[in-house]
């Protein structure tokens, strides 16, 4: 089977292990793997491919290319590379960020194969909604990384077929011991910074537990996004607040913090988060109805109001309650080994893909 990923830029910076970790399991059940995303022409490595995938860079939008434009640059590229003697150059089509969906309808559509797009946030949902009602669903599919996303996909009457592929991540076999509550202790602040008052909260909640010496990491661009100077500059936090650029794709540095916090409740998924409870760093954030892992008290700690005295209790307990974190990290630990793991992600993925490839399609008709 041949498959390609069609990833668009923030999407790829930010999940960045959970596609090395799908697509190197897919690999590994026979997947022949392509990758293609906007990139600079020194990027494409597609004639010396890596282990496990051929990457494609493809010139990015611009106001002068069509996207049947692109769609036929992909296509020919595409065929230079790979020799086949019959049926489509790829044969099932997985779109991951919803910048790069209309292209992947329109690759598909001239390729004759079948296109799954990635449903990972709730806005995403509601658009999918509108591409149901709009066009031909047998040759879409829509691949749903949570139970409360496969609910309202389900519960909008699209026609386009919906299959749960959960993320997952790699969790060791043992728990690992979370931090003591003594010395300098690490906070990471995840998100994009679409919910500046919220994220602004947050930010003055972790400026008054000043005395307690505790060093905030943002991303650099959620930062500016979120307008944070004012509110950093005015708490005196100049000096224990550190930017870093596309903070989320470094799982190294990110999981060597005590605890993460997410500000936002856009049901969104990140895989930085259950990264985070399968190594033992406490996770703290909005209740977020349409995320199914946050639950309180089992995987996280969940702030029950979000202005800052509720973020200033909730971060208080989680950074220092030894005995009740201890419980709440075995418990998230727990949860991924048990529902979570990468392994299962791979498995769901590839059972959507031999789904696909063998359902009958029809020609995408134009919305």
């Amino acid at each position: 089977m041949r498959v390609l990923h069609l990833i668009d830029e923030a999407f790829a910076a930010r999940e960045s292990d959970l596609l090395d970790r799908l697509e190197i399991g897919l690999v590994d059940e026979g997947v022949r793997l392509f990758r293609a995303g906007p990139a600079r022409a020194d990027e494409d490595d597609a004639a010396t491919p890596n282990l496990y995938r051929r990457s494609i860079g493809f010139p990015p939008a611009t106001p002068w290319t069509t996207r049947r434009r692109r769609a036929r640059w992909l296509h020919e590229r595409l065929e230079s590379i790979e020799s086949v003697r019959d049926g489509a150059v790829v044969d099932v089509v997985h779109a991951f960020g919803g910048r790069v969906w209309d292209l992947a309808i329109e690759f598909g559509r001239r390729i004759g194969r079948p296109v799954a797009l990635e449903v990972w946030r709730a806005r995403l949902a509601h658009r999918a909604s509108s591409l149901g009602s709009a066009r031909s669903g047998s040759e879409l599919l829509l691949s749903a990384p949570d139970e409360t996303i496969e609910r309202e996909l389900l519960a909008a009457g699209l026609t386009a077929p919906v299959r749960m592929a959960p993320w997952g991540v790699h969790a060791p076999a043992r728990c690992p011991e979370p931090r003591p509550s003594r010395g300098a202790r690490s906070v990471l602040i995840a998100g994009g910074g679409r919910e500046a008052s919220t994220m602004r909260d947050c930010v003055r909640a972790l400026a008054s537990l000043d005395a307690e010496d505790v060093m905030v990491f943002i991303d650099a661009s959620a930062f500016h996004r979120a307008q944070l100077w004012p509110v950093v500059e005015g708490a005196g936090m100049l000096q224990r607040v550190t930017l870093v650029d596309q903070l989320e794709a470094l799982r190294d540095l990110a999981l060597q913090a005590d605890v993460i916090v997410q500000p936002e409740a856009l049901g969104e998924q990140r895989s930085i988060l259950l990264d985070a409870m399968a190594h033992g760093v406490r996770v703290v954030a909005q209740r977020d109805e349409r995320v199914s892992w946050l639950i309180d008290g089992r995987t996280a700690w969940l702030a029950g109001m979000t202005d800052v005295d509720g973020w200033v209790s909730t971060l208080r307990y989680a950074l220092h309650d030894d005995e009740h974190s201890r419980r709440v990290v075995e418990s998230a630990w727990s949860y991924v080994r048990e529902h979570r793991l990468a392994s299962r992600h791979v498995a769901a993925v590839l059972d959507l893909y031999e789904w696909a490839a063998e359902a009958p399609t029809l020609p995408i008709r134009d919305g």
